[in-house]
Formats: C-alpha cells, sequence, structure tokens
C-alpha cells in the first residue's frame, strides 16, 4: 500500500506536475509496479505517432462545474488548443472544480486523438489518473480494423493510509474510487453505414469532498453533448445551489448510466438490417425445387455447349459458291454412292427455347458462389455483433457488481455518516437497476444475433448441398454423355476399319495392274513395232517386233529430266516449310522454358517465405519446376515434336 507524509505530500505533487512527461512514472500514488509504470511508459512514447496528434491544432473539451463567491454553482466551458492554456487552466493552485468533464474526440475510433502526446500527460498528470488507462487510450489509434475488445479496471484508494491532508488547498483528500472502461457499440457514419464504434471513460470521485473527474475519449461529440444537456438540466433542478456529497455521487452515477446507456442503441435497427439481408440471399434454400433444379442444369449445359458448337462448325463451312448444284449433287451421288456414306458434318440440334419461368429458375443465377461469400461475410459481421454485445454485457456487469461492493464496503462507508450511507446505498440500488435493463437488453439483442447466426449457417450448409448436388448430376450427366460419345466413336471405327479394307484392295488391285499399265503405255508410243518384215526380230517366240532407238533414247531423255525437276521442286518446297516451321517451334518452346523457370522462381521465392520446419517441402517444390524446364530442353534436343511436347507438358522423355 504507498501513502507518503503529510508534510511532503504537496511537493511531491507539485514535483509530479513538473515532470508530467514522465507519465505513469511520476504518479504520487499507484499500485502499479515500478517495471509495469516504466513499461507503460514506453508503450506511450513508442505509440504517440499512430495514437496522438502531431500537427493540426488540439481540440479539447472542458466543461467545469464549482461554485463562485456567492456559493452559486455555475458552469464554464473552454476548448483547448495547445499546450499552455491546458497549462494554464488546470494547474491553477485554485481548489478542483465540484465536477469536471474532459472530452477529447477523434474522426473515428480508427483515427489519432486531437491532442498531442504532452498535452495527454499534462492531463493524466494533473489528475493523477490510474496507469491501467494508457491500455484504453493506445485503442484510438489510425488502424484498418476496429477495436474489438472491452474491459474494465479498477484501482480505488480508500484506506486512510491514502489519506493526504497537505492536498486540501487542491480540494482534495486523497480518498477516492476511481475506476475506466471501455464499451462498444454501432453507430451510422456520415454515409450512413453501420459501423462499429466504442468509448472510453475514466473516472474519479473523491469520497471526502465529492469532487468528480471525467475524460471521455469518443470518436465524435455525442456524448459530450448529452452530458452538457444532462449537466445543464442538473444546474435548473438545483436552482445552482451547490451539490452536497451524496448529491454528487448521484450525479455520478447518472452520468454512468447516460455514457453506458450508448452502447444499447443502434443494435435494434442494425440486428433487422442483417436479418433483411439474411433472407435475402437464403431466399432460395427456402422455397426451391434443388433436386430438380440441378438435373435440368446439366442437360441445359451440355444442350447449349453443342448448339453453340454446331453453329461454329456450319459458319465455318458455309460456303455458298463451292456447294454443287441440287441436280448435280444428286448424280454424283448416284455414281458414288457418297450418299450412303457419312461425311461426319451433322446438321445443329434444334435450339432449347428455355421459358421465362425457365431462364428465371437456372439454378446458376439463383445459387451462386458471391451469394455463398455474401452469405459467409454476413455470417462473420454476426459474429463480430455477437462478441461486442456479450463484452459490453460483460463491462455493464463490472461496473453494477463493483457500485454493488462498493457501497456496502467499509473502506467506503467510514467516509460517509449514516444518513449518506442510506442515501448512497439507495442511488447505487437505483443504478442497479437500470443497468440490469441495459443488460437485459444486450442479452435480447445477443440472443436475436444469435438466430440470425444459425440461420446463415444452416443457409451455407444448404448452399454447400446445392453445388454437391449440381457437381453430382453434372458429373453423373457427362458420365452418360462420355459413354454414348465412347459408343459412337467405336461405331466410327469400325466403319473406318471396313473402308479401309476397302482401301487395301483398291491398292492391291493397283499394284497388280500397275506394270501392265506402264508396259501398254511404252507399247503404244511408237518405240517397239510390230509388223510382217521380223528380220529384225528376236525370235520367233515373241512374234515379230523391231525397237528404235531414236525414239526410246527420246523418251528416257524427256522423262528422266522432268522426274529430277518435279523431285527438286518437291525437295525445295518441303525444305522452305521445314525452315519457316522451325523458328516458330523454337520461340515456343523457348517460351516454354522460359515460363517454367519463371514458376521455378516463383515456387523458390515462395519456399523461402515459409517457416523453416518447411524445408525439404521448400525444396522439392523448387526443384519440381526446375527439372521440367531441363525436360523441355533435353526433348528438344532430342527431336521430340512440338505437338507432343505441349500435349504432355513437357515430359515426353525425361532423364531426371
Amino acid at each position: 500500500m504507498f501513502s507518503l507524509p503529510v508534510d511532503t505530500v504537496h511537493d511531491s505533487l507539485a514535483v509530479s506536475f513538473q515532470n508530467f512527461v514522465q507519465y505513469p512514472e511520476n504518479l504520487v500514488a499507484s499500485r502499479e509496479f515500478p517495471h509495469a509504470r516504466e513499461a507503460y511508459a514506453k508503450r506511450l512514447d513508442e505509440n504517440a505517432p499512430e495514437v496522438f496528434q502531431q500537427s493540426d491544432p488540439s481540440l479539447v473539451g472542458c466543461l467545469d462545474l464549482e461554485a463562485d463567491g456567492n456559493g452559486v454553482l455555475t458552469h464554464r466551458q473552454q476548448m483547448i488548443t495547445n499546450l499552455e492554456s491546458l497549462r494554464k487552466l488546470f494547474i491553477t493552485g485554485k481548489p478542483d472544480p465540484s465536477c469536471r468533464f474532459i472530452y477529447i474526440r477523434s474522426k473515428t475510433s480508427r483515427s489519432f486523438l486531437a491532442c498531442s502526446l504532452d498535452e495527454m500527460k499534462l492531463i493524466l498528470t494533473v489528475h493523477q489518473v490510474m496507469t491501467s488507462f494508457v491500455d484504453l487510450i493506445l485503442t484510438f489509434r489510425r488502424r484498418k480494423y476496429p477495436h474489438r475488445l472491452a474491459s474494465f479496471r479498477v484501482e480505488n484508494h480508500l484506506d486512510m493510509a491514502y489519506k493526504q491532508p497537505g492536498l486540501a488547498s487542491m480540494g482534495r483528500s486523497g480518498i477516492r474510487i476511481q475506476h475506466c472502461f471501455n464499451i462498444l457499440g454501432m453507430e451510422k457514419d456520415s454515409s450512413h453505414v453501420w459501423q462499429p464504434r466504442q468509448i472510453a471513460a475514466y473516472h474519479s470521485f473523491d469520497a471526502v469532498n465529492g469532487r468528480a473527474t471525467w475524460i471521455i475519449l469518443k470518436g465524435d461529440n455525442t456524448i459530450r453533448d448529452r452530458l452538457q444537456r444532462s449537466t445543464l438540466d442538473t444546474l435548473k433542478k438545483r436552482r445552482a445551489t451547490p451539490l452536497s456529497k451524496c448529491q454528487s455521487f448521484e450525479q455520478t452515477l447518472r452520468d454512468h448510466l447516460l455514457i453506458i446507456q450508448w452502447c444499447a442503441e443502434g443494435w435494434a435497427e442494425y440486428l433487422e438490417m442483417k436479418e433483411a439481408q439474411c433472407k435475402h440471399v437464403t431466399v432460395m434454400t427456402r422455397s426451391f425445387r434443388v433436386h430438380d433444379l440441378a438435373k435440368d442444369e446439366a442437360k441445359w449445359e451440355e444442350e447449349d455447349r453443342n448448339a453453340e458448337l454446331a453453329d461454329r462448325h456450319l459458319e465455318s463451312n458455309e460456303d455458298p459458291a463451292s456447294r454443287p448444284s441440287g441436280m448435280l449433287q444428286k448424280v454424283a451421288s448416284t455414281l458414288t454412292g457418297l450418299s450412303r456414306v457419312p461425311t461426319g458434318i451433322v446438321a445443329a440440334p434444334p435450339r432449347r427455347q428455355l421459358s421465362f419461368k425457365q431462364k428465371m429458375l437456372r439454378l446458376e443465377d439463383q445459387a451462386s458462389f458471391a451469394d455463398m461469400q455474401r452469405l459467409r461475410q454476413l455470417a462473420v459481421d454476426i459474429q463480430q455483433a455477437m462478441s461486442r454485445l456479450e463484452q459490453s454485457a460483460r463491462v455493464i456487469e463490472d461496473v453494477r457488481k463493483s457500485y454493488h461492493d462498493l457501497v456496502r464496503s467499509e473502506k467506503f462507508t467510514q467516509h460517509l455518516t449514516e444518513e449518506e450511507k442510506k442515501t448512497c446505498l439507495g442511488h447505487s440500488d437505483d443504478l442497479e437497476t437500470q443497468l440490469c435493463i441495459v443488460i437485459s437488453s444486450l442479452e435480447s439483442f445477443r440472443a436475436r444475433a444469435r438466430i440470425i447466426h444459425d440461420c446463415t449457417e444452416h443457409a451455407g450448409d444448404i448452399f454447400n448441398h446445392i453445388f454437391q448436388e449440381r457437381s453430382m448430376f453434372t458429373s453423373e450427366y457427362f458420365a452418360a454423355s462420355g459413354r454414348d460419345s465412347a459408343d459412337a466413336m467405336e461405331l466410327m471405327t469400325k466403319r473406318m476399319h471396313q473402308k479401309t479394307m476397302s482401301m487395301h484392295v483398291v491398292t492391291i488391285v493397283t499394284l497388280i495392274f500397275l506394270p501392265g499399265t506402264f508396259v501398254a503405255t511404252v507399247f503404244s508410243s511408237g518405240i517397239l513395232t510390230f509388223g510382217e518384215e521380223g528380220d529384225i526380230g528376236f525370235g520367233k517366240n515373241m512374234g515379230d517386233w523391231k525397237l528404235r532407238l531414236a525414239g526410246l533414247k527420246l523418251f528416257f531423255a524427256i522423262c528422266v529430266p522432268l522426274l529430277f525437276v518435279t523431285l527438286c521442286v518437291w525437295f525445295a518446297a518441303y525444305r522452305s516449310a521445314r525452315l519457316m516451321k522451325e523458328p516458330d517451334e523454337e520461340n515456343v518452346a523457348s517460351l516454354d522454358i522460359s515460363s517454367a523457370a519463371q514458376d521455378a522462381d516463383q515456387e523458390k521465392s515462395v519456399a523461402e517465405k515459409l517457416p523453416d520446419e518447411t524445408g525439404p517441402q521448400k525444396q522439392a517444390g523448387a526443384g519440381s519446376v526446375a527439372r521440367k524446364a531441363v525436360t523441355y530442353g533435353w526433348n528438344m534436343m532430342q527431336g521430340a515434336s512440338l505437338k507432343e511436347l505441349h500435349r504432355t507438358g513437357g515430359m515426353v522423355f525425361s532423364p531426371l
């Protein structure tokens, strides 16, 4: 327990004021250990750029209730913009006001406070604020996501050891109750969008003199305006008479209730909006025939795909100038029998005409993945709302229990008369009743949020079932379609086999008649002549014939060069085509190898970012793509075709 001698306490407080930049290490009375105060001071300095305003003028509001020279209770309101004006206001040598409200605002709960670090330290030092309030101050900072934790801290100095007569000139006794807390709520911003908000508050009450102090942090002026109106209303009711200790205690309890009731506002409208969103997203899960839609969806997709492919095929083959006339086509079909041979080009199937009802009930439009994502985000929002409601209710319960125990504790009641004890006990009971009502409201909102959350979870399960049903029926349909295609391919293969046998017969017959055709051509050219004169012939058994050598020479002189020229032209055309094709293959192969190398670099960089315990996985992942790149080069060296490389993904033959 901390205490100071009477003759040194005032001097110690003056030294604390002078060394305000050392807060909280300069506190005169604190239950925190020195190392804890040092850690708080370090955190406050390190986080200052993100928490406190650096250049713009400060916006610190102060409302004081104090009695003037005639004993009339008046109020004084000021807006402080710099450290010097703050010093003049707080360090005056006069007694503290009966009640003081200090408002420090920010643009939002996710932006810095509208004061500097030195100004905040001076405020906390002058009022000897408990160290744990720093935790709540640091929640107001520039951040991407809102603060989601609520807490209640208490540090009462009610033992007689804390009594400090040397502070009587300042209107302080050293015997005081003090606590700090923050509560969470929902508010609409300037764009009428619901945003999570919070209020952080510090309160101290002198148990001997009845002086109260409030320090309130809020993202706007809502609580400031309400407290000002409540304070002015109190002045009117009291007719400007000074407040007694019990009346001051009652007023602090009313201020607690005013601040705490804020966290229960807006939840009804917010949950109603979320419930409407949930019903809008999950309407199909409650009324649509998912099983039938999943079956029809697979068929519709296949029919649409076949119709589209058939339309493209007909458009690419439709050429009116190249089609023969009707009579010519009939004659050709009659002579060649081609009309009995399938050409492979089939007419486009008639397009399925969807009715308006079918178009509206398409499963992919009614149960999309985007709806699933919206439903999941809705569940997250509701879950976070439940957490805020639960934490705020817990903090309010802590406040209620704290005052319930306080007014019944001997440490507090020893500073009160018997009548004051009864009065304060009655005021505390009234506060407890009102706080229980607020807690009950928060529990009701939490129960409603739980129902909405369960609805979203159930709808999410139905969405998963819908996607599974759709996938199952689509797989079944395409399996049946694949089986039909396989049967058609088998039939086509049999027909092609029959045609191949016919071609073999034609080839054999051609080979049989080809020598005779060549010999008949030579005989009919006049190089060999037959006649009655057979003296030049080569025997009576082969008939009378003679050879004209000049004609034979002319025949070979024409045919052999012509054959050579034909072969040369063909070879030149072949080489030209190969030379034009090889650069394209090399470019594509180089692109494949470079892309494989890039993939290897990417996998290596990702593997380096993984934790150390996944070292073998990193090496395996980085080496797989590298082996693929080497395989590309090896296959190109081995003469593998580009088409085969693309078909197998560069794995025609791997030396690794």
